[in-house]
This record gives structure tokens, sequence and C-alpha cells, in this order.
């Protein structure tokens, strides 16, 4: 069955709300733990001006899925440590470009 896709802005809105607006994105080659389709993203921004916050979430695309994981975890003074930036829940380096 094909499933019509969910923007990624409109998958956060209904399911991860808190998230801000992703700065970078990377769709995943995993199937969604809730549904099994391969509609999952990776998405990660950093907040702060003076304190960074990094926010990650991976939610489904699927609109009939409202699978959604959200996290926010304080990063440091400054965005220098750009190695400490790893998704919580894949893994992923969200500086890298693979």
């Amino acid at each position: 069955m094909v499933v019509k896709k969910q923007t990624v802005g409109k998958a956060l809105n209904l399911k991860a709300p808190d998230m801000p607006k992703p700065q970078r994105l990377q769709k995943l080659d995993t199937p969604c733990p809730k549904c099994g389709q391969k509609t999952i993203v990776c998405c990660h921004t950093e907040d702060g001006a003076t304190d960074y916050y990094d926010n990650f979430c991976h939610v489904c695309l699927n609109p009939h899925c409202d699978y959604a994981q959200y996290k926010m975890q304080y990063s440091g003074l400054g965005q220098e440590s750009k190695g400490d930036h790893l998704c919580p829940f894949c893994g992923r380096d969200v500086y890298s470009h693979n």
C-alpha cells in the first residue's frame, strides 16, 4: 500500500509541536517502529544566543501514524563543539552530509 506522506513541517506541527523549525533534515532508510513504513525523518536545530540547546526529533511522515520522538538538550555556551551533536535516537552526526 502506498502512503501519501505529510510534509516535514506539517508532521512536526502535529506530532512534535515543541520542536523548532529544523535546520538539518535527513530521511532515514529504516522503517517506522510504529507503522513499518520507511517514512522517518531525523531533524535537528540549535536554539540559543548565549546558551545553546540542541533539539532532536524523529518523526514519521505517514499521516496515519502518530510516531514522533523529541528531545532538547543543553549543548554549551557556543556552537564550536560540533563533534558532540549526535542524534540521541539514531546516532547520526547532524553536521555530516551522510
